[in-house]
C-alpha cells in the first residue's frame, strides 16, 4: 500500500488543492465518503460550510459519487483538514470495523500543510499514479 506525502505549498507559493489530487485518480464508480472536513469554499447542495463540517463529523460522514466529488473539489479554495475515503459500491457504508482491504483510497489533509494519500487495491499497483501524485 503506497502512502504518498505531499506538501500543500509548492516552492512557487501556489497551493496543491484537493482538485489537483482528485484529477489524477481514474474516473470511477466508487463511493466517496467525507469523514471529516474543514475548509474554505462552497459546500455541496447549497449547505453552509459550517453545517457541512458538522455533517462530515457524524458517524456516517457524507457520501458522494465521483462526479459529486469532482464538483466539490472544484468549489474548494483551500482545505485545512479532511479525511476522504473511497470504497467500492458494495462497501459503501464506512465503518471503523471494516478491514482496510475494502478501502481503495484515503486522502487526508493536515493543518493546511500536508496531504497524505493512501492507495489500496488496484490503485496500489499503479506506480505511474503514485509518481504523478508525488510530483504535485
Amino acid at each position: 500500500m503506497p502512502i504518498i506525502s505531499i506538501s500543500m505549498h509548492r516552492p512557487d507559493r501556489s497551493i496543491v488543492n484537493l482538485r489537483d489530487i482528485i484529477e489524477l485518480l481514474p474516473q470511477n464508480s466508487w463511493t466517496w465518503n467525507v469523514r471529516h472536513f474543514e475548509g474554505i469554499g462552497v459546500a455541496p447542495q447549497g449547505m453552509h460550510m459550517a453545517d457541512f463540517d458538522l455533517l462530515t463529523a457524524s458517524e456516517e460522514g457524507y457520501s458522494m459519487t465521483w462526479g459529486e466529488l469532482l464538483e466539490f473539489s472544484s468549489n474548494m479554495e483551500q482545505v485545512i483538514d479532511c479525511v476522504i475515503t473511497a470504497r467500492t459500491s458494495n462497501d459503501a457504508r464506512p465503518s471503523s470495523t471494516q478491514p482496510t482491504s475494502a478501502l481503495l483510497a484515503r486522502i487526508e489533509a493536515f493543518d493546511s500543510t500536508e496531504w497524505i494519500i493512501e492507495l489500496h487495491g488496484p490503485l496500489a499497483d499503479n506506480s505511474s499514479l503514485a509518481e504523478s501524485l508525488a510530483r504535485l
